[in-house]
Parts: C-alpha cells; structure tokens; sequence
C-alpha cells in the first residue's frame, strides 16, 4: 500500500470548482481526479523546458514541445 502524505495545494477557484465538479460526477474524491490528471499529463509536462534549463535546450525543448502539442 502506497503512502500517504498531506500536502496544501493553491488552485484557482475555477479549477479547483471543475475538479470537485468532475470528482461529484465520477464518484470519487478530489484528491484522486488530480492524481490521475498528473498521471495523464506528466510525460507533456516533462517536455515543457524547466527555469533552470541553458536557453539553447531551453529554445530546442520548448520547440519539441510545441510541435508535440498542436
């Protein structure tokens, strides 16, 4: 059995509005709906280029990404 760790999260009221809309309508709990949002979306997250990144693979990421996404 996994972990479990509280964690206080800031979301804007409209989204944290659809996820609490979405977790009513699905039956489930808020916290799983946005467990399986970063599951569904963490390999685009992981494209976007980081702050910290050198701006060459910043600029090479950020295009790889945008062909990605369209």
């Amino acid at each position: 059995m996994a972990t479990k760790q509280k964690l206080t999260l800031y979301f804007p009221p409209e989204l944290l509005e659809e996820a609490r809309n979405e977790a009513a309508r699905q039956e489930r709990t808020v916290s799983w709906i946005l467990q399986k949002a970063w599951e569904f979306a963490r390999q685009e997250i992981h494209k976007m280029p980081g702050a910290d990144d050198p701006l060459p693979a910043a600029i090479a990421r950020l295009a790889a990404y945008r062909k990605t996404a369209v």
